[in-house]
């Protein structure tokens, strides 16, 4: 882990606040700007102009900005809860030295924070590779459910189709089948009756096989 993003975890108390506050100011300003249609005159150019914005659509811009700001907000919840797990890591004084730093009042002993930071680096790498194990894991179970609750509806559904088949005679054997398929299959070979009599020259009365001469 790169010091670049170690400082995400180390100052993401910090920058949840200022985010929050960034939020707060962005989504007041969004409503702000929510006004009927209203004149307003250009004393520059001397014309008056209708001026208006649709709702709806405003409405849906909130609601996306709303969206990114909460995974945003979330992305550094999850960071402070890991910096704050690691911290239990380290002894009374180096989580000292560590918030005398952030606050920039300035250090004395570099070494001991040297030492400090290599120790919750390398908390932090652990704690965030195992909770990218346990999400790739959850996950791995969901698509293991989703995937035997398929099988399992194909399955009934399967049954399901067996269950309503009856036993037809069809040229000499019996076959299962639907009601469905064997009105489907008596069609076809009316179809195919019909036109070998109309070959032969022959007037044919349809699902009857009955010739007429």
């Amino acid at each position: 882990m790169d010091s670049m993003e170690f400082n995400k975890y180390l100052f993401a108390d910090s920058n949840l606040l200022e985010l929050e506050s960034e939020q707060q100011l962005k989504i007041r300003r969004a409503y702000a700007d929510i006004h009927p249609t209203r004149a307003e005159y250009d004393y520059e150019l001397g014309k008056l102009y209708s001026v208006g914005i649709d709702v709806a659509s405003y409405a849906i811009d909130i609601a996306e900005i709303k969206e990114l700001q909460k995974r945003s907000r979330e992305r550094l919840q999850q960071r402070l809860m890991v910096y704050k797990e690691s911290l239990k890591v380290l002894t009374k004084e180096e989580v000292i030295l560590i918030n005398l730093y952030k606050s920039k009042v300035g250090v004395v002993d570099h070494a001991a924070l040297r030492k400090a930071f290599y120790k919750l680096i390398g908390e932090v790498e652990r704690i965030t590779s195992t909770k990218k194990e346990e999400e790739d894991q959850r996950l791995q179970v969901e698509l293991n459910l989703k995937a035997s609750s398929v099988r399992q509806q194909l399955e009934t559904y399967s049954t399901e189709i067996k269950l309503q088949k009856k036993q037809y005679l069809i040229k000499g054997s019996f076959v299962y089948m639907t009601d469905e398929e064997y009105h489907e299959h008596v069609k076809n070979e009316d179809r195919k009756q019909l036109e070998c009599m109309e070959f032969l020259g022959r007037k044919v009365k349809v699902g009857s096989f009955a010739v007429y001469d």
